[in-house]
Parts: C-alpha cells; sequence; structure tokens
C-alpha cells in the first residue's frame, strides 16, 4: 500500500524511527447486536468506499514490518461504538507487535447510546495501559504525546499534563483528534463543514454551537493552544478530523499536519546535522 511520507529533523534523537500514522479510519461494522442503527451504518459504510475494513487491516498489518518502529492512531478509528466495531478494534490492538498510541475522536463515543466518553473508555483495550485523556510514549530521545480533545476541550488536569510533558528537553510531537485552530486553517474548515470544527476556535456562528452539542471553550482549552503555540519543545502536532489535508506553520518551522479521512503516512523521525535547523519538515508520497 501507497503511504505519504513526511521527514522530520529534530536534535539530539539517540537513534531515526518511523512512525506509522494514521486517522480517521471510520469502520462501519454492525450485527444484530445493534439494530437500532444497521440502517445508518450501511449508509455510513458506503459514503467511506465499503472498505474502511479491508483497509484498516491492511494498515495495521503493515505496521508489524521492520521498518516500523510505532503506530500512532489519531481517533476515529470507528464510525460509532458498535459492538462489532469495539471488537474489531480491540482483536487489531490485541495483536499489535509494536508500540501503539491511540486517541479518541468524536466517532468513537457517538452514535450509540449512551454518548458518553466515560462509559466508552473501558470498552477499548487500548485504555488497559494508559489514561486515554493523555498518555506519552519517549523513543530514542522523543516524546510522543496522545491528547483526547474530542470534545472541543481540554481540563485543567489534561492541561497540567501536557506541561509536565513538556518539562525538560525533549522534542515532544503532539497527536490528537481536533485539530487546533489556526488562521491558515480557518477558512478551508468553514469552506467544507460550514464551522471552524477546530480546537480553540472563537468564531463559530450564531447558535452553531448548540446545533453542533459543542461547548463553550474553557479557560484551560485557551490555555492549551497558548502552550502549543508557544512552548519551545512542541515539534509537530498531528490530527485528523476534518477529512482534509493540511499543513500549516504554528511556530517557526513547526507544522500542524492534517491527513483527509482513512488517512496514513510515514512519518520519519531524523537527527538534525549540527549545522541545520533544529527542525525540517518536508512531505513527499513514496511507494
Amino acid at each position: 500500500m501507497q503511504h505519504p511520507s513526511m521527514t522530520l529533523r529534530l536534535n539530539n534523537i539517540t537513534d531515526p524511527f518511523t512512525i506509522l500514522w494514521l486517522t480517521d479510519i471510520h469502520l462501519c461494522e454492525c450485527d444484530e447486536r445493534n439494530r437500532e442503527v444497521s440502517d445508518h451504518m450501511k449508509e455510513r459504510k458506503a459514503i467511506f468506499g465499503g472498505n474502511s475494513k479491508e483497509r484498516f487491516l491492511s494498515v495495521m498489518e503493515e505496521s508489524n514490518l521492520d521498518n516500523i518502529s510505532f503506530v500512532a492512531i489519531t481517533g476515529d478509528t470507528i464510525d460509532a461504538p458498535t459492538e462489532a466495531n469495539i471488537e474489531q478494534f480491540n482483536a487489531v490492538w490485541d495483536n499489535m507487535k509494536v508500540p501503539c498510541g491511540f486517541c479518541f475522536g468524536n466517532h468513537e463515543w457517538h452514535g450509540v447510546s449512551p454518548e458518553r466518553r466515560e462509559y466508552w473508555y473501558p470498552r477499548f483495550n487500548a485504555s488497559q495501559s494508559h489514561s486515554l485523556d493523555i498518555h506519552w510514549f519517549d523513543i530514542h530521545g522523543v516524546r510522543l504525546v496522545f491528547v483526547d480533545d474530542s470534545d472541543y476541550q481540554i481540563t485543567q488536569w489534561q492541561l497540567q499534563e501536557a506541561e509536565k510533558a513538556l518539562a525538560g528537553q525533549m522534542p515532544c510531537l503532539f497527536f490528537m483528534h481536533i485539530p487546533l485552530y489556526l488562521d491558515s486553517l480557518k477558512e478551508d474548515t468553514i469552506e467544507k463543514w460550514g464551522e471552524p470544527l477546530l480546537l480553540g476556535a472563537n468564531c463559530w456562528s450564531d447558535g452553531a454551537r448548540e446545533r453542533c452539542e459543542v461547548a463553550d471553550d474553557s479557560e484551560s482549552t485557551f490555555a492549551f493552544r497558548r502552550l502549543m503555540l508557544e512552548h519551545k519543545n512542541v515539534k509537530a502536532l498531528f490530527a485528523g478530523h476534518i477529512h482534509l489535508q493540511h499543513k500549516d506553520e504554528f511556530q517557526p518551522g513547526c507544522f500542524q499536519h492534517v491527513l483527509p479521512d482513512s488517512g496514513s503516512c510515514l512519518v520519519k523521525i531524523e537527527n538534525s546535522s549540527s549545522n541545520s535547523a533544529a527542525f525540517k519538515c518536508s512531505l513527499t508520497h513514496e511507494a
């Protein structure tokens, strides 16, 4: 399978490595246990090309190849928390041979009652070893931080944990479902969705938050956005949600990367040379 590829060059990493990043697969499996949404799931499956399961299984099988050191999943792997979808996700998760980080998207907890994240967290085997609110991995001198922003909010506790993750000198890559609001991403997002479906956006139209069931942004949400925009250890952001391909600079030389639905990408981490910039990024397509 062909994947886009990007290279991030960071100072002082101990070894180069490759991350397989995927987002917004939207598994639409359903059986008699969720008859109330079976017709809806059939419609959704057609929207995503009818092959989301096959693509998911194929990509995750590739993750076990020797050149992949880590798998990063930024939410909406399933389209709704049906029993069949959760079973499929857990079966793949339990057979992973490399470390894997995962954050919830809004579809991990919407579409089947009750629509509460806290109810669905324990149903995902990924929650057994890490808090799905926020967790991180250190690999070859780089910290990979996974944050659940699937309700468009960052709690005070998540903010405090993000500050802990950023303490010290280690370069940090943040993986989230909903992209950070950036002026350069606003126009294309509104053109596609009618509203700025982004974290920390303050330009929703009248009544739109209520229609979309999105609460007013908390102070901790705004503080998290400022932290990402200002902290020297934040080197890249990775997100999905808006089903667009986008690359936007949020600090000098540092970019937020957004993939479309069924998106995947090889993120190659390399050590920058002593006479190069601390962080560089390029995006190419490789077979």
